[in-house]
């Protein structure tokens, strides 16, 4: 799917994401990979986060960082994959 929001229906059976971000000023990007439940809560997912910039590819364990990760940006291109870990640990 290609899209600048989207829902995903069956979300359960999603095994990663990739987002390409567009060209900013911003100088930090903030992922925040989570779930929200039927009762509002959100719940961290578990998986590996690559971040990767033109001047490098950065891998974070999820699951290690809560969830959330905080990584300068220079500009330029920029695009994440989220690849999700499922329950039994695969």
């Amino acid at each position: 799917m290609q899209t600048a929001s989207a829902t995903v229906p069956t979300f359960a059976v999603l095994r990663s994401a990739t987002v390409h971000l567009p060209t900013t000023t911003a100088r930090e990007l903030k992922v925040w990979a989570h779930a929200v439940t039927s009762e509002g809560q959100a719940e961290n997912l578990a998986g590996l986060l690559e971040v990767h910039t033109e001047a490098a590819t950065q891998q974070f364990d999820l699951q290690l960082c809560g969830g959330q990760v905080i990584v300068p940006l220079r500009g330029g291109v920029c695009w994440i994959n989220l690849i999700r870990q499922d329950a039994s640990g695969a």
